[in-house]
C-alpha cells in the first residue's frame, strides 16, 4: 500500500515537472516572433532563421530589422540566394531602387533561375519606363516559369505601351489562360 502510494506521488510531481516544463516552453510560442527570436537565439550562426525572422519583420511592416535580418543572414551564408533577393525586396520596400537591383541581380548571379528576380526586376523597369529592359526581365521570368501569369500580364503592359498590339494581345491571352483571376473585375455590380 505504501509503494502503491509513493508511486502516486511520484507520478503527480513527475506530471506537474512536466506541466511546468510544457508552460514554459508554451510561452516561446505564443507568436511566430517570438518563436523565431528563441530559434535565433539558440543558432546564433545559422542563416536561415535570421531569413525567417526578417520575413516576420517584413510582413508586420518593420523593414529596418527586416534588412537587418537579411544582411546578418546573408553574412552568415554569402551564398544564401534567398537573403540576397529579400534584401532586394525591402530596398523596394524602401524605395532605394537602385540597392534593390543591385541584389536582385546578385541573386541571379547567385543561382540563375531564381525567376521572382527577373520578375521583379521587370516591374521596376516597367515602372521607370524603361520597358525594352522590362520585357527583357518579364521573357526571363517566363523562360524559366512557363505558367507565370504575372510575367505574361506585365509583359503584355510593357509591349502595349510600346505599341506592339500583336505581342500584347498574345501575352494578355497567355495570362488569362494561366490565372483568369487576373482579369476579374473589381467594378462594383
Amino acid at each position: 500500500m505504501v509503494y502503491y502510494d509513493m508511486r502516486i506521488i511520484f507520478l503527480t510531481l513527475f506530471g506537474l515537472i512536466l506541466l511546468s516544463a510544457s508552460s514554459v516552453r508554451n510561452s516561446l510560442w505564443r507568436d511566430e516572433l517570438s518563436i523565431l527570436n528563441d530559434t535565433v537565439l539558440k543558432s546564433p550562426n545559422k542563416a536561415r532563421p535570421y531569413n525567417n525572422r526578417g520575413h516576420v519583420y517584413m510582413k508586420k511592416g518593420d523593414l529596418d530589422n527586416a534588412l537587418r535580418d537579411f544582411v546578418k543572414a546573408l553574412s552568415l551564408n554569402p551564398d544564401y540566394v534567398d537573403a540576397c533577393y529579400n534584401i532586394g525586396v525591402v530596398y523596394y520596400y524602401k524605395n532605394n531602387i537602385e540597392k534593390a537591383i543591385e541584389y536582385f541581380l546578385r541573386a541571379i548571379e547567385l543561382h540563375a533561375s531564381y525567376y521572382y528576380a527577373y520578375y521583379n526586376l521587370g516591374v521596376i523597369y516597367g515602372n521607370m519606363g524603361n520597358l525594352d529592359e522590362a520585357i527583357y526581365f518579364f521573357s526571363e521570368a517566363i523562360a524559366i516559369k512557363k505558367d507565370m501569369a504575372e510575367a505574361y500580364l506585365k509583359r503584355g503592359i510593357a509591349y502595349r505601351l510600346k505599341g506592339d498590339i500583336d505581342a500584347a494581345i498574345e501575352d494578355f491571352e497567355k495570362a488569362k489562360e494561366l490565372d483568369p483571376s487576373l482579369f476579374q473585375s473589381n467594378f462594383i455590380h
